[in-house]
């Protein structure tokens, strides 16, 4: 497990699906690319600063042309609370925890 940056001191209690909307909504306002893994890796940041559990899964399924196609999301006690389009189509690969703070 790699451990989480140091907690918050000053910032209020949010639910984990209030932390998935925060990362969704900035995610429509960043430039450049913005990829599920880049909205995952944030998600399980924050949500472990705020003492949440956050488990980070990578997946891979086969595309329609051969092609391979991987997917992240974040699960938070046993819920997908990011990156939760069509998680049935992927096989995970990694799992990556981040100790709560």
């Amino acid at each position: 497990a790699v451990a989480a940056p140091p907690k918050l001191q000053h910032a209020p209690h949010l639910s984990a699906n209030r932390v998935a909307w925060a990362v969704e909504a900035a995610s429509q306002h960043t430039p450049g690319v913005n990829t599920c893994l880049n909205q995952a890796l944030a998600a399980q940041l924050l949500l472990a600063r705020r003492g949440h559990s956050a488990l980070l899964y990578i997946g891979v399924v086969r595309g329609e042309e051969e092609q391979f196609l991987a997917h992240a999301w974040v699960e938070n006690d046993g819920e997908v609370v990011i990156g939760e389009s069509e998680l049935e189509r992927y096989t995970p690969l990694a799992a990556l925890q981040v100790e709560r703070q």
